[in-house]
């Protein structure tokens, strides 16, 4: 493998660089540093769940056998989740969680997902139209159902 002159400039450059001052001489001594707090820089959205109507503080109830178990984990919650191909989302039980979610945060019903969408949409398998799913989802402001509903 032949490498150019410039490759070999930076590889010895990078090779004999040595720091002039010390880097990190006074952080063993001054402990490690506090996180930052939640909503603060460097966590704001990157991932958050709040009740819809309530503080998020409230007790676990039990799982009901009568309702998926995606229903009864996000009634009452909205979970907003941020993409680098996908942008903003936000997850929610059902039709009721979404509208008081647009009402609360704002969002087009378009960037938000109900348990019965996620499962349709997850159902597809291929990256690629799960993509052009959620690029039409979110310019029309629609909603996602299986097929045969509503047709």
């Amino acid at each position: 493998m032949k490498t150019s002159s410039t490759d070999q400039t930076m590889r010895s450059k990078w090779l004999t660089w040595e720091p002039t001052v010390a880097i990190s001489a006074e952080s063993a001594e001054s402990g490690p540093t506090k996180p930052p707090e939640p909503r603060s820089v460097g966590f704001d959205g990157a991932s958050e769940s709040h009740r819809v109507d309530e503080p998020a503080n409230h007790p676990l109830k039990p799982f009901p056998k009568s309702e998926p178990r995606t229903e009864w984990a996000l009634k009452g919650q909205v979970v907003e989740l941020w993409s680098n191909t996908a942008g903003r989302l936000f997850l929610v039980a059902d039709e009721e969680d979404a509208h008081l979610t647009m009402e609360r945060y704002c969002p087009p019903r378009g960037e938000i997902y109900t348990a019965s969408e996620l499962r349709t949409i997850v159902a597809v398998g291929d990256p690629a139209v799960v993509a052009e799913i959620h690029e039409y989802k979110r310019r029309f402001d629609g909603r996602i159902r299986p097929k045969g509903i509503g047709a």
